[in-house]
């Protein structure tokens, strides 16, 4: 877990800060304690290496990409999108969305557009956005 907090660190840091303001140990480590109970949490691997996180909640309409956090050497490769196109494939098998949430602050939310992902919706510090097949 530890490692996973620090690639969390690494990857979004400067998102969180700039959202909410200055790193919080504490607060980060209790948020880390409820996704690790809330079981969703899988650990992305490279060659042997952890590469990042991902989190992904399935409903019977949506598949819900909670999160998906990379290690900083692990990023600008195309992970990310070959992890997207996954969770897209699976969910077309399915007849599902794909549905998810980027921090506004978030220069990769831009990533997403390319895979047909549009904007729904935004809150206060996030854009919603959704992919159908």
């Amino acid at each position: 877990m530890e490692l996973l907090l620090s690639i969390h660190h690494a990857a979004m840091g400067e998102y969180i800060e700039a959202t909410w303001g200055p790193w919080d140990d504490d607060a980060q480590r209790s948020y880390w304690d409820e996704r690790q109970r809330g079981g969703l949490l899988q650990v992305v691997v490279v060659s042997g290496s952890v590469a990042g996180l991902l989190e992904v909640r399935e409903s019977e309409e949506n598949a819900e990409v909670v999160n998906i956090e990379l290690a900083p050497h692990f990023q600008g490769r195309g992970l990310g999108t070959a992890i997207l196109t996954g969770i897209q494939q699976a969910a077309v098998r399915r007849g599902a969305a794909v549905v998810l949430q980027v921090l506004t602050v978030n220069s990769a939310r831009h990533l997403d557009m390319p895979l047909g992902f549009t904007a729904t919706g935004e809150t206060e510090w996030h854009v919603q956005m959704r992919w159908s097949c």
